[in-house]
C-alpha cells in the first residue's frame, strides 16, 4: 500500500510540475521584438522542469521599450502563479 501511495505522490507532483511548465512557457515571450538598432533575444532553460525566472520585453510606448529579467521564488504551479501574478500587475503599471 505504501509503494502505491509513493507512486500516486510522484505522479501528482510531476503532473503539477508539467502544469508548471506550461504555465510558464505561454507566459514567456515566443518571439523578441523587432527594434531597429537592436539585437534581442531571450531563453529560459531550466535545470528541472519548472524554474522560476521570467523574462519580458514591454512595449511601453512608440519610442521606449522595456526589458524583465526576474526570479520568481518557488517551483511547479504555486511558482508558476507567482509569475502570472508578477506578469499581470508588471503589465497593468507598464
Amino acid at each position: 500500500a505504501s509503494v502505491y501511495l509513493s507512486l500516486a505522490e510522484k505522479e501528482r507532483f510531476d503532473n503539477e510540475l508539467r502544469t508548471g511548465r506550461d504555465i510558464q512557457t505561454v507566459l514567456l515571450p515566443a518571439h523578441p521584438p523587432q527594434i531597429p538598432g537592436f539585437e534581442l533575444a531571450g531563453l529560459n532553460v531550466t535545470a528541472k522542469a519548472v524554474g522560476g525566472d521570467y523574462y519580458d520585453f514591454i512595449q511601453i510606448d512608440a519610442n521606449r521599450w522595456g526589458i524583465v529579467i526576474a526570479d520568481v521564488s518557488g517551483k511547479g504551479v504555486p511558482g508558476a502563479m507567482v509569475m502570472a501574478m508578477f506578469r499581470s500587475v508588471l503589465r497593468t503599471v507598464a
